[in-house]
């Protein structure tokens, strides 16, 4: 069994060691301050280092969290160590998320 971790995605830092997988939860914050609403769609891309992590779904739909909606996608670490950085975005607001993948 691939062992999951829990993680905020901001601030976005993670480290996985290869084969490994984490659960990332997103809970953006508008430019006004205002959390996102149960039901907004929240995009994600792996910007770079594709062969390092494959992330899933490539969208999500905001649901109801503990202080706000959020939304999780699960990052799987590949066999190849090094950096990649994905992308969160909901409209014009975007987050980058850095991931390291050590073996």
């Amino acid at each position: 069994t691939i062992p999951t971790a829990h993680q905020p995605a901001y601030p976005g830092n993670l480290e996985l060691e290869e084969g490994d997988q984490a659960e990332v939860t997103v809970n953006l914050i508008t430019a006004e301050g205002c959390p996102l609403k149960v039901g907004e769609i929240v995009k994600a891309k792996v910007k770079k280092g594709k062969s390092r992590v494959s992330l899933s779904p490539n969208k999500a739909t905001t649901k109801k969290g503990i202080t706000s909606a959020e939304a999780n996608f699960i990052i799987t670490a590949k066999n190849k160590k090094g950096k990649a950085k994905i992308k969160f975005k909901y409209e014009k607001l975007k987050v980058i998320f850095d991931v390291t993948v050590v073996k």
